[in-house]
């Protein structure tokens, strides 16, 4: 399942389907809850990053043909990144416990270095504005996109 956004000026559109960004996260959804409402809460695990290459159908959903953007996992044997991801989960437990979150929840944030994503996952933690996370989902060079989230984490954990 894809899961785009609207663009940031989608309010302005003229057109009666709002525009979406391009590139976006997919996953698989682990979790379905039905609501007495109709609608559903849904748990998704990440499984990439995707681009729009074309659309078949826009109504009643849109429905495109995509193209997967491989991740290059090299970053995991650079010694900077092993560095760097440390920091990430000390300073987000540090926040997360300020925040009130479970002892188990905690300890659990060491199998972080086993995420396949583990920049996008600790961003999903963290309430941080979505052009920010947007930015780190459309950043390829994993180190960059590590180093951007630790200069946000420094931050808010000198602000908190």
């Amino acid at each position: 399942m894809g899961i785009a956004s609207f663009r940031k000026d989608w309010q302005n559109a003229k057109d009666s389907d709002p525009p979406i960004e391009d590139i976006f996260g997919w996953g698989e959804i682990l979790q379905k809850d039905s609501l007495f409402d109709g609608r559903s809460n849904i748990v998704i695990q990440g499984r990439g990053i995707a681009k729009v290459s074309s659309y078949k159908s826009l109504h009643p959903f849109r429905i495109a043909d995509v193209i997967e953007i491989e991740m290059d996992q090299s970053f995991r044997q650079k010694s900077e990144f092993n560095l760097i991801l440390q920091e990430l989960i000390l300073l987000t437990k540090r926040m997360l416990l300020r925040a009130g979150a479970d002892e188990s929840f905690l300890l659990s944030m060491s199998r972080t270095w086993e995420h396949e994503f583990p920049v996008e996952f600790i961003s999903s933690l963290l309430d941080i504005k979505f052009e920010l996370k947007y930015e780190l989902l459309i950043t390829t060079d994993y180190i960059i996109k590590a180093k951007k989230l630790l200069g946000v984490l420094r931050e808010l954990n000198l602000n908190g």
